[in-house]
């Protein structure tokens, strides 16, 4: 069974999962995604890392890019000026708002077995476009795209913001109906009672380290670091989730429902109801929204750099080493390596699952799955533990 998910030639998870009468016993993931795709990067220059980051993956290249550039110019010694930064910052919540509404509208729809609402999913690619070619007729013109994509997702995706506790409690009876891309999601999950699926993982959140300490932390750490990335042996989360835990809306669910699916559910709206907001507040400082360019170091440059961003999916590190104006390493620890670590997020989720049998409990995977995350395409496997 393959998630419906981007198509990356990377390479894709393989989950096991081994149930007994009770529920899972063990779960496995393993990823087949190359060891080291930024290798592709090594003896380029820091411009051509910049513009080739974002073709490694398939989503969220603008996080890619804006993570190469904040890591080779650290490398140069090059420090970001407050515009460059405010146009990175830009950059990034435009991706968040496009990438989290998109999930609303599509993954987590067909995830809890409902219809995908295509028809709005093309109207947000259509408003992410005018407003990401917005910058090229100025300022005005970038704040009347961006009031149209928030209205619209607003409308279609999240609704009133002070109705969602609400809709958490629901007695399921209008299931998978509603105005709003939530509140059907929030209607199909308790009328499958899975408003608590997933609950109990004991998940860590990803400590929020400053560019010194992952500095250090990189730089001893060996080349497989970046596929099982660990704090001291341990596994760590960083979604959404794990970033909006302590919102209001996300920590009364949390407290009724555990950190689930109705939990993470309501942290992926909260966080693309805080991406929209922060928008408009880049917009009223009047920042330069035009995409950020790289700077231009020194032809010779030598050293190393971190690059440090909140992607869509988690948090995202670019680690460059330049000698003489060329990349001798680079490694990218990218989120779906902290979510989906043999012992990480994912995983724990996964091994709270009841069972009954191989059809429901392959919908109730695919559910959490989609909840954490992966950045590529997954094999689902469920077999019982021998």
């Amino acid at each position: 069974m393959s998630a419906p998910h981007a198509v990356d030639p990377a390479g894709r998870l393989h989950i096991v999962l081994e149930h007994d009468a009770a529920g899972i016993v063990a779960v496995d993931i393993r990823s087949t995604r190359p060891a080291y795709a930024s290798r592709a990067l090594i003896g380029r220059t820091p411009a051509e890392a910049v513009r080739l980051a974002p073709l490694l993956f398939s989503l969220c290249g603008g996080a890619q890019r804006v993570a190469a550039l904040a890591a080779c110019a650290d490398a140069q010694g090059i420090e970001a000026t407050p515009a460059e930064r405010d146009a990175r910052g830009f950059a990034l919540e435009l991706e968040r708002v496009r990438e989290h509404a998109l999930r609303l509208l599509m993954d987590w729809p067909q995830a809890l077995g409902l219809e995908a609402w295509r028809d709005a999913a093309a109207q947000l690619f259509a408003l992410h476009r005018r407003m990401a070619d917005a910058g090229e007729d100025g300022l005005q013109a970038t704040r009347e795209a961006s009031r149209a994509l928030e209205a619209f997702v607003r409308r279609r995706v999240l609704g009133d913001v002070a109705g969602w506790t609400a809709l958490t409690e629901t007695d399921g009876e209008a299931d998978g109906t509603g105005q709003t891309a939530l509140e059907r999601l929030l209607r199909r999950l308790a009328a499958r009672g899975w408003q608590a699926l997933g609950a109990g993982t004991g998940s860590v959140p990803l400590e929020d380290f400053d560019q010194a300490e992952w500095r250090s932390r990189l730089a001893h750490a060996a080349a497989s670091y970046a596929l099982f990335p660990h704090i001291d042996g341990e596994a760590r989360e960083t979604t959404p989730y794990s970033r909006q835990r302590e919102a209001p809306a996300v920590a009364a669910a949390t407290r009724r429902w555990g950190d689930g699916l109705t939990a993470r559910l309501l942290a992926l709206a909260c966080e693309l109801d805080f991406s929209l907001a922060k928008l408009q507040d880049y917009l009223e400082w009047s920042v330069d929204v035009s995409p950020p360019q790289a700077a231009e170091g020194a032809p010779d440059a030598s050293g190393e750099g971190i690059g440090i961003v909140q992607a869509a999916r988690g948090q995202l590190i670019h680690r460059v080493s330049l000698s003489q104006g060329r990349i001798r390493d680079y490694r990218i620890v990218a989120p779906t390596e902290w979510n989906f670590h043999p012992r990480g997020a994912a995983a724990r989720a996964l091994s709270c699952l009841p069972f009954r049998d191989t059809e429901s409990c392959a919908a109730q995977a695919r559910a959490l799955i989609c909840a954490v995350d992966p950045c590529v395409e997954y094999e689902l496997d469920i077999r019982r533990h021998a």
